[in-house]
């Protein structure tokens, strides 16, 4: 539903759930339970004008959560949603000021790129690769 909702119904849902439910929701027991609320943010963040707008009114929290999971004992699944959420914030093109401006989250993905999971090694690329893309010199 998320995924491929216009910008309206994206703010809604995430106003609707609140930053509260969202760390809820990523601090559950249920390992399907984080996936999926991971999914979640990472379908809010699914076009480039609207990572924008959303990090625009919720980046600070968004960002939050990322380093909740990143930082916590998870399994490598749930670490590899949580990079490819950074990966979606750096498509951005003003977005991705919330990770460049962070050097906790840059050193945190440059950790995951040299990781012996293939999986966050791959993610972590992504995200590099997202945050120098450049449409214009």
């Amino acid at each position: 539903m998320a995924f491929q909702s216009d910008q309206r119904i994206k703010v809604q849902i995430i106003t609707t759930l609140g930053s509260d439910q969202i760390f809820r929701l990523l601090a559950d027991q249920d390992i399907q339970v984080v996936m999926k609320t991971l999914g979640l943010l990472r379908n809010l963040l699914s076009n480039k004008s609207q990572i924008d707008h959303v990090m625009n009114l919720y980046g600070k929290q968004i960002m939050q959560a990322v380093v909740f999971i990143l930082e916590g004992d998870k399994v490598a699944d749930v670490k590899e949603q949580a990079l490819c959420i950074l990966a979606n914030i750096g498509d951005g093109d003003t977005a991705k000021t919330f990770i460049m401006s962070n050097e906790d989250v840059l050193k945190k993905i440059t950790n995951y790129m040299i990781h012996t999971n293939p999986k966050l090694q791959m993610a972590a690329v992504v995200c590099v690769h997202n945050l120098s893309y450049a449409e214009e010199n």
